[in-house]
């Protein structure tokens, strides 16, 4: 697999675990945190609901008991006023959350002084609801009454108590004002249900009963299947209960929000995250791929461009420094001939193998030039071994001076030497062999204060004279070449095709 590859998957499957484990710790540290403020919010509302209609009750309440007290003097009641009376009825009519009231003694006795009170069928315990002298609520059927203890005008108890009707209608239209958005409120008085009021949308809300969450709405809870969640509070003087049903997708709307916000917030670090990574890992992968194919061409002999590294003193910079001297001196030690400095003949062979391959599929000339030095026994056996080293070195030294940067110049074996010229035809490779066994003519290597003169022979051929187009084949058409040299008499150059010529 790809070093790329494996990086970015392994930098990716670091990053994407550690964004997965961020999203679903800031989900739940935030939605737990989301989900208790809105419980509190709602637990508020109810509670804040119930004692508002406690209050609004109390208060018209106080309005009726402020109209009827003066007609109880010194413990008895007086003569009503019609007209004080008439104006008691209209109050009722303008504020019809009170639908009903009429005055009892504590006897259950009905003194006459009534409004909207008709065909009332009390229950058993009414008496005793009466003579207790206080504020008490009770219900009958779907109805709501409200006992008042009236006093005199020293504070203390008198027989005579305020009954009053509230009206359902009028307290329904007054919780629309205070209900929680999308939540369903129902009022109970004891379990007994009074008033639904709906929110605008009645579809989450379809199989609800309200007469089975009373005063144990809490409780019940389990029948709703989960999908709500409930707030029931009762108020402090009138004792009526308010209970909310919250849906819970309601309840889980900040809580999907937050969740949608980190699955998007993710999306966009991963995308992120991946660019990142590509481009970290594209910096790392960068230069061990270089390493990798500098150790390619090392197997190749491919040694012409030096490592491309910019300067770091990392451990990436420190093995591509290494490594460009270990190139260096393996190409020394299988390229380089060590005495005369030029190519030897394992690396001249690759480079002919790799120039025949191109001059076959492009049709560009190449040339060969075989050269032997002349009576080079006799220079050993008269300056020594050391003085025959001075003159090969001397003639490695002159070859590449005659030559172009990217000829190729070997030493083939002995006191034989090679010249590989890509896309230069026979006759150009001719003069290139003139003109060095002329130098070589006119050169004198100096050995111990002695002066060594020598000369070469020379053998030409060009891939494009010979039938077989292979690398042997170009040495031994020059070769050949070579030897007709030596048998005309060396220190002359000879041409392959001027041999083929001369047998045909």
């Amino acid at each position: 697999m790809n070093i790329r590859i494996k990086l970015v998957s392994s930098f990716g499957v670091v990053v994407i675990g550690m964004l997965t484990a961020l999203g679903i710790i800031t989900y739940l540290t935030f939605s737990e945190t989301i989900l208790k403020d809105r419980k509190r919010y709602f637990d508020s509302s109810a509670r804040n609901a119930a004692e508002m209609v406690d209050a609004y009750l109390v208060r018209e309440l106080e309005v009726v008991t402020h109209a009827l007290q003066p007609l109880v003097k010194d413990g008895r009641l007086t003569r009503p006023d019609p007209q004080r009376m008439a104006h008691i009825f209209d109050h009722f009519r303008k504020h019809p959350v009170l639908s009903g009231v009429a005055l009892y003694d504590v006897h259950g006795q009905d003194l006459a002084i009534s409004y909207g009170m008709v065909g009332i069928g009390f229950p058993d315990s009414f008496h005793s609801i009466l003579s207790n002298h206080k504020l008490t609520s009770f219900n009958v059927g779907k109805e709501l009454f409200v006992a008042l203890p009236i006093t005199d005008d020293n504070g203390a108890k008198t027989n005579f108590v305020i009954l009053v009707r509230v009206n359902s209608r009028s307290l329904e239209t007054f919780l629309k004002k205070q209900a929680i958005p999308d939540s369903l409120l129902m009022v109970f008085f004891d379990s007994q249900h009074i008033v639904t009021v709906y929110p605008g949308n009645k579809e989450d809300f379809p199989d609800i009963q309200p007469a089975e969450f009373g005063s144990e709405a809490r409780a019940k809870a389990d029948k709703l299947n989960n999908r709500f969640d409930v707030f029931s509070y009762v108020g402090s003087t009138v004792s009526v209960r308010l209970t909310y049903l919250v849906p819970k997708k309601v309840m889980l709307a900040d809580v999907i929000t937050l969740k949608d916000r980190v699955i998007t917030a993710l999306l966009l670090l991963g995308w992120i995250s991946i660019w990142i990574v590509l481009l970290i890992a594209h910096r790392l992968a960068k230069p061990i791929v270089k390493l990798s194919k500098a150790s390619e061409d090392i197997i190749t002999f491919s040694y012409g461009e030096p490592l491309d590294f910019s300067p770091s003193n990392d451990e990436v910079g420190k093995l591509a420094k290494n490594l460009e001297i270990m190139r260096m001196k393996i190409k020394e030690l299988i390229s380089i001939d060590p005495l005369t400095d030029v190519y030897n003949r394992r690396y001249m062979m690759h480079a002919l193998e790799m120039a025949v391959t191109k001059s076959v599929r492009t049709c560009e000339e190449l040339s060969c030039i075989m050269l032997d030095m002349d009576h080079f026994k006799s220079i050993n056996d008269k300056y020594g071994h050391l003085g025959g080293d001075e003159v090969l070195i001397a003639l490695g030294t002159l070859l590449k001076s005659h030559v172009r940067i990217y000829d190729v110049v070997a030493r083939f074996g002995g006191e034989e030497f090679a010249i590989i010229l890509p896309g230069v035809a026979i006759s150009e490779a001719n003069q290139t062999a003139e003109r060095i066994r002329k130098a070589i003519e006119a050169l004198s290597v100096n050995f111990k204060g002695q002066q060594i003169n020598f000369t070469i022979s020379a053998g030409v051929s060009s891939l494009s004279l010979i039938a077989v187009k292979t690398p042997d084949a170009l040495i031994d058409s020059a070769d050949i070449a070579l030897y007709s040299a030596k048998s005309l008499g060396r220190n002359t150059v000879a041409l392959y095709c001027e041999i083929e010529n001369a047998k045909s």
